[in-house]
């Protein structure tokens, strides 16, 4: 299979990353502020470190550290206080500090935890080719399909990360964040 992305691609690519950059750097007072609201709610129920740090598998699959809000209990747990966070991806907010490092974009195929995606990559070697491009904060597997707990349903999730991949566009791009706004107003969609 040839993994080799055209030019042009690469191109949109780098320069997208560079535009989401700079928006994000427009909208930092906004980002903040639901960071520190976030932070403060999450803090009154759970009495633990708030920010989750978690190794994952970015572009080339090389490894970096996710960010996120913690939202489970020590038993694992999404405690009933803390779902309208995870419902509306609240949780999520802190990676726009991986986007602002160029670990992550805002769209490409999610990044699991290292030990699953070492799991699967065993079984299913071919999964390393949806990181030929920088993860995603949503994509069109995380607005088209479901959060993935099998191997099959990995390689499902796969399908939809290579259709995008292989059809990345400005058009295309705009349709996910779109539906990805929908998600995070409704709450319903692919989890």
């Amino acid at each position: 299979m040839n993994t080799e992305l055209k030019n042009s691609v690469k191109f949109y690519l780098n320069f997208r990353y560079t535009v989401e950059k700079i928006i994000i750097v427009l909208i930092l007072p906004l980002i903040l502020g639901i960071n520190f609201f976030v932070f403060i709610y999450i803090s009154i129920y759970l009495k633990k470190r708030i920010i989750f740090r978690q190794k994952r598998p970015g572009k080339d699959c090389q490894p970096f550290t996710l960010l996120k809000f913690r939202t489970m209990d020590d038993e694992g747990n999404i405690p009933a206080s803390l779902e309208f966070v995870r419902l509306h991806r609240f949780d999520e907010v802190p990676q726009f500090i991986n986007i602002l490092k160029g670990e992550m974009s805002l769209i490409g195929p999610r990044p699991e935890p290292w030990p699953y995606f070492k799991q699967i990559i065993e079984i299913f070697p071919e999964y390393r080719s949806r990181y030929r491009i920088k993860p995603g904060l949503t994509g069109l597997a995380q607005v088209e399909y479901q959060h993935t707990l099998t191997i099959e349903e990995a390689k499902m999730k796969y399908n939809y990360d290579m259709k995008y991949i292989n059809s990345i566009s400005l058009i295309n791009d705009i349709k996910i964040l779109f539906r990805t706004v929908s998600v995070l107003f409704t709450s319903k969609g692919a989890k």
